[in-house]
């Protein structure tokens, strides 16, 4: 990615040194979300074909080849659900705008990605007995 902002002549900003925190802050949420997949892969096998779905519309739902402004205001409420609308708003902002993303987003990001780390952990801990069984 920097290889391609240097092509395209973007400039660095010094928001930069805050990538390794948003870098943090999607891995937390991606291992949430890995926490519940495998978990209900291991019992339920046909979870893996809901997963790619699931993705595909994930990718499809996540503005990373438009911008949030595109989407209308009436919608943008149920279209801040998916939490990595607001991931790719902190990375735009930060890489592309050199600006600080809104508190609001920041706060609402992290904790949707603490919640479903959380909640994650807590169904891969509560299963994790049964694994074995049923591997």
């Amino acid at each position: 990615m920097f290889i391609f902002m240097l092509i395209f002549k973007i400039k660095f900003s010094i928001l930069i040194i805050f990538l390794p925190l948003a870098i943090l802050l999607q891995c937390i949420l991606v291992l949430g979300l890995s926490f519940i997949s495998s978990a209900l892969h291991t019992f339920y096998r046909d979870t893996r074909y809901i997963v790619e779905v699931l993705l595909l519309c994930g990718f499809y739902l996540t503005p990373i080849f438009y911008t949030l402004d595109m989407v209308p205001k009436t919608w943008q409420h149920i279209y801040m659900l998916n939490p990595m609308v607001g991931m790719v708003t902190i990375y735009r902002s930060m890489l592309f705008y050199g600006k600080f993303p809104q508190l609001p987003e920041v706060i609402y990001t992290c904790m949707v990605s603490l919640l479903v780390f959380t909640l994650g952990l807590f169904i891969f801990r509560k299963h994790e007995r049964l694994f074995a069984d049923y591997v």
